[in-house]
């Protein structure tokens, strides 16, 4: 009796050990392209993965009764920091939603030529490198911070925003 108690004590510690050895998550780059899908999904439709349910159609009545005062404001766009989202505008409303969501770090130039192809356009604005993708609803562009040019081989998104 007290050998097999031995041996289902070893048995259930083998399961125990296996199953931590195992992560339930997926692996770091099928999250990433489902992150870079769900931004390009919600492009479509005008949001950011941090404008909620204001989207590219709010008009700034509908954001400040929403969200209340944001952080920063100016005439042309609220910034909403502890939200990571910025409003800005034309006189026609809002025309892009920049986004700062912590999950972007993990997005790299290579993952996101992988997932969306070349992108149509690239831009060096000196400080950013931004690299832009056409949609149907919405211009999507993905900003990178050039100041560790030569430092990153594959940068990290810093921000990315969406432009009607």
């Amino acid at each position: 009796m007290k050998k097999w108690l031995s041996w289902f004590s070893i048995l259930c510690i083998l399961i125990v050990m296996s199953g931590c050895s195992f992560s339930s998550n997926p692996s770091a780059g099928k999250n990433d392209q489902e992150l870079a899908k769900q931004i390009k999904e919600l492009a479509e439709s005008g949001k950011t993965l941090t404008s909620e349910e204001l989207s590219l159609k709010s008009t700034k009545d509908e954001i400040l009764q929403q969200w209340g005062d944001p952080e920063n404001q100016e005439a042309s766009y609220l910034d909403y920091t502890q939200k990571g989202a910025q409003f800005t505008f034309d006189p026609n409303g809002v025309n892009k939603i920049f986004c700062y969501d912590p999950s972007l770090k993990s997005l790299t130039l290579s993952k996101l030529e992988k997932t969306f192809g070349s992108p149509a356009e690239e831009l060096d604005t000196g400080g950013d490198y931004i690299i832009k993708y056409e949609g149907k609803n919405a211009q999507l562009y993905f900003g990178f911070d050039m100041s560790l040019q030569g430092q990153v081989e594959d940068p990290n998104v810093n921000y990315y925003y969406i432009e009607k």
